[in-house]
Formats: C-alpha cells, sequence, structure tokens
C-alpha cells in the first residue's frame, strides 16, 4: 500500500458512492453508509449511518476467522494489508487482501450508488502445494 491520497468523487459526489485512500485507513461509502478499516490491520474502525449519525462498531474489529484444518486464523494470523478500489455502474469497491499461513483472504465491499446498502464479498483461496480442509467462516465479525 502507498501513501498517496485517493479521492474518487465525482461532480455528483452527495449522490454517488465514492472510496477513499490513504496510509492510515482505507473508507468505501455512499449518502446513506460509510465503512472504514484500518489501512494497517485491514480490520473494520467504523461503521457509520449518516442520517442518523449511528456509529454501529467499537474499538478494534476481528474483521473474519477461519478455521482451517482445526487451527483458527484472524487477520493478524496473516501478513500485510493490501488495499485497491474500483468504481463501476453499480457503486463503488474497495478490496482488502491478506495472505498468510497458506491461504489468501480478499474481502470486496461494494457501497451501491442509488441503493442504501453495502454489499460485501469475501474469498478464501488456498496458496499452498498441500491440499486444506476450510472447517468454517464467519465473514463479517464486527463489535458493536
Amino acid at each position: 500500500m502507498n501513501d498517496i491520497y485517493f479521492d474518487r468523487h465525482g461532480e455528483d459526489s452527495e449522490e454517488r458512492a465514492y472510496t477513499r485512500i490513504d496510509f492510515n485507513r482505507a473508507t468505501v461509502g455512499n449518502r446513506w453508509l460509510e465503512r472504514t478499516w484500518s489501512g494497517f490491520f485491514g480490520t473494520t474502525n467504523s461503521l457509520h449511518a449518516k442520517g442518523h449519525e449511528t456509529e454501529w462498531v467499537v474499538a478494534q474489529n476481528p474483521e473474519f476467522s477461519l478455521c482451517i484444518d482445526g487451527n483458527t486464523i484472524a487477520p493478524m494470523d496473516l501478513g500485510e494489508v493490501d488495499v485497491s478500489d474500483e468504481c463501476s455502474e453499480l457503486g463503488a469497491s474497495l478490496l482488502i487482501t491478506q495472505s498468510g499461513a497458506g491461504v489468501e483472504v480478499s474481502i470486496v465491499t461494494t457501497a451501491l450508488h442509488e441503493v442504501p446498502a453495502l454489499v460485501r464479498r469475501v474469498s478464501v483461496c488456498n496458496r499452498g502445494s498441500e491440499a486444506i480442509t476450510l472447517d468454517s467462516v464467519s465473514s463479517d465479525i464486527i463489535g458493536w
């Protein structure tokens, strides 16, 4: 990850979904919702409903948990966090990827332009040479 600040606002920024990435945090949102991650840990540190000024997250969150071959793996068990973004006709997306312990976890969160929703997709990929058993996945663990 680099320390360059990206701001993906267009002419109608109040109406469009957006992403922001800097060294310390990554954010995706729209006019209704905003979710922010720690740029270092890759874990959610804010989930905010804008119209009601509601904050649904407190402190550091485990974000996700995997159980592979009987061993629990959390974000801190994986390596460096890689963050990127993209924008489409549907919305703005933030991609957070972490690799380590023979697996790669990718989380894509999309803020939709015209709907008060954040859509989340999580994928787990075996990067090792041996077969693994994915016993369980908790893909969105946040404390509130």
